[in-house]
């Protein structure tokens, strides 16, 4: 299995950025399922084009978000995405120096 990393600046505060991070529905659409906390599940469709369960790894507020794709949906290309890891952070830039 291929990584893939890639880090971006941006201008806010850690907690700022973490809570743009975590409100998933603002930058996927509509959820169902749960997405506060470790052990929640939660999933993303678009209509009969896209379909995928995740359940969140580990959260440390302000910090960092991992999820778990559980399930990429019926398509055997998507498949290959089930078992991967999707992992944010947020650290402070004085930090990072």
């Amino acid at each position: 299995m291929l990584n893939y990393t890639t880090y971006f600046t941006i201008n806010n505060t850690p907690q700022a950025v973490f809570d743009a991070i975590e409100n998933v529905p603002a930058w996927w659409g509509p959820i169902e399922g749960n997405f506060q906390k470790a052990g929640d599940e939660f999933i993303y469709r678009h209509g009969d084009v896209h379909y995928s369960k995740h359940q969140i790894t580990e959260m440390v507020p302000d910090k960092k978000l991992v999820w778990l794709t559980i399930d990429r949906g019926r398509i055997s290309f998507n498949k290959r995405m089930n078992g991967t890891e999707q992992r944010l952070f947020s650290k402070s830039a004085k930090k990072m120096i």
